[in-house]
Parts: C-alpha cells; sequence; structure tokens
C-alpha cells in the first residue's frame, strides 16, 4: 500500500477494520470487537478490499459490519455495508 492509499478512505478502513480486529490494546478499550476478524479476501489483499470499498462507499458514511446481521463478528463483502456516521448513536 502506498503512503497516497494509506490516507485515502478506503486506505483509512482498511486499517482501522484491522486495529478493530486484531489490536489486543484496542480490544480492551472495546471489548465488544472481542472474537472479530477479517475474511480472509480481504485481510490478504488490500486491492479486493478497495475495489468492494468503491463500489459501495459514500461520503461520510462508515463501514459497518452489525448493521446486516446483528451480533455479526466478521467483515466481509456478505457481512458490511455503509451506514451514516450518527446511525450508531441510535442502535
Amino acid at each position: 500500500m502506498t503512503r497516497e492509499e494509506q490516507i485515502s478512505p478506503s486506505g483509512k478502513a482498511w486499517e482501522n477494520m484491522k486495529q478493530r480486529c486484531y489490536s489486543e490494546i484496542y480490544q480492551k478499550q472495546y471489548p465488544t470487537y472481542k472474537g472479530c476478524y477479517v475474511c480472509d479476501e480481504w485481510l490478504n489483499d488490500y486491492e479486493t478490499f478497495k475495489k468492494w470499498f468503491y463500489e459501495h462507499y459514500k461520503e461520510s458514511f462508515v463501514l459497518d459490519k452489525d448493521i446486516l446481521f446483528e451480533g455479526n463478528k466478521i467483515y466481509s463483502p456478505e457481512t458490511c455495508c455503509f451506514c451514516p456516521t450518527n446511525y450508531k448513536r441510535f442502535v
């Protein structure tokens, strides 16, 4: 991933998603992420994630794994969508 990609919306989302799933420090702060993981398709290939991301991305929306399937623990093309940033406050 280039520096430009790292600071792009897709690059930030990819890094944040991996942090939520694999950072012990993050999971201590946010224990609901314990047991979450990223599907191999996205974890091992940023380009695949980026393609899906920009096919579905809406500006000012955030990647979410819980809306389509309550209690979901996997980030994947089948389980994720984008929602307005403030939507999570009401759920």
